[in-house]
C-alpha cells in the first residue's frame, strides 16, 4: 500500500522495521505496484491533465531507490503477464531516467523481450533505440549489458548497432563518451553484412567528431570494400557535406 502512494516516508520506516521487499499481493511485489502506479498515473495525466504524472514521477524514483536498498528483487515479474519491472519501465512512455538507470544496475535479464509483430521479439535494447527512448536511458541499457548486435528484421537484418551509428549521431557520440570500452570497441571492430565499416555509417549520421574518433583508432577512410564501392563513393552519395572529412582523413592515411 505504500508503494502505491506518495509515502515514501513510510515505505521507509516499513522496511527499516523489517519489512519483507519481495512480499506479493496478488503474486506482484512492491516494485511491480510501483511502476504500476506510475504507469496508471502518467496514463491518466493524458486523458485528464490532473497532475497524476508530476505526483508519481516524484515518489517512484526515491521509492524504489528504498525498495532496491533494501534487498528487492528486481528480476521478479512486475505483472501477471511476467514482464520484468524494467520492461514494464521502458514501455511507459514519460519514465523518469532515473528509474530506468537503477533498473538497469540492479542487474537486468538481458535476454528479454518484446513482441512486436506476428514474426518477430526484439530485445529491450532495440525497443528503446527504435521509440527513441531518452539518450539516457539507452545509455543506461547499453552499460547493462544489452546486446548491440543482434540483427533483427525489424531493421531490414541490421544490428541494432548500425541504427545507433547510422541514423542517430547524438546518441552515438554519448555512448562512445560514456557507455564504456565494449562500446568502443564494438563500433571499431562494426562491419556491416556488406563489409561497410563504422566510419561510413557515422559519416552517414553527420558526426564529425566519431568520424574522426574512428579513424584516430585505426579505422579506414580510404578503404574499398567487397562490392568495389570505395568509402568516398558511400559517402558522396549518403553524406555529400561530410565527403570534405573523408578526403582529408584519406590524405593523411596516404602520407
Amino acid at each position: 500500500m505504500a508503494a502505491e502512494r506518495p509515502a515514501t516516508d513510510v515505505l521507509e520506516a516499513l522496511l527499516k522495521a523489517g519489512a519483507d521487499p519481495n512480499v506479493l499481493e496478488g503474486g506482484i511485489t512492491a516494485i511491480g505496484t510501483l511502476l504500476r502506479t506510475l504507469r496508471s498515473a502518467i496514463g491518466r495525466d493524458e486523458d485528464d491533465d490532473d497532475g497524476s504524472a508530476d505526483i508519481a514521477k516524484s515518489f517512484v524514483p526515491a521509492s524504489l531507490k528504498l525498495l532496491l536498498a533494501h534487498g528487492c528483487d528486481s528480476r521478479i515479474a512486475a505483472n501477471k503477464g511476467g514482464n520484468s519491472p524494467l520492461m514494464l519501465a521502458i514501455a511507459t512512455k514519460g519514465c523518469p531516467d532515473e528509474v530506468v538507470q537503477m533498473l538497469c544496475e540492479a542487474g537486468p535479464d538481458t535476454s528479454e523481450k518484446f513482441r512486436v509483430n506476428d514474426n518477430e521479439d526484439i530485445d529491450i535494447l532495440c525497443y528503446a533505440v527504435l521509440s527513441k527512448h531518452p539518450p539516457r536511458q539507452v545509455l543506461a541499457l547499453v552499460r547493462a549489458g544489452f546486446p548491440l548486435h543482434t540483427p533483427y528484421e525489424i531493421l531490414s537484418g541490421r544490428q541494432t548497432l548500425s541504427e545507433i551509428a547510422q541514423k542517430n549521431g547524438k546518441l552515438c557520440e554519448l555512448l562512445w563518451a560514456e557507455a564504456g570500452p565494449e562500446f568502443r570497441k564494438a563500433l571499431i571492430e562494426f562491419r556491416n553484412t556488406k563489409g561497410v565499416n563504422s566510419l561510413v555509417l557515422c559519416a552517414a549520421a553527420g558526426s564529425e567528431m566519431l568520424v574522426r574518433a574512428l579513424h584516430a583508432e585505426g579505422v579506414s577512410a580510404s578503404e574499398t570494400f567487397e562490392s568495389g564501392k570505395s568509402i568516398a563513393f558511400l559517402v558522396e552519395k549518403h553524406a555529400p557535406a561530410m565527403l570534405p572529412l573523408i578526403t582529408e582523413l584519406a590524405a593523411k592515411e596516404a602520407k
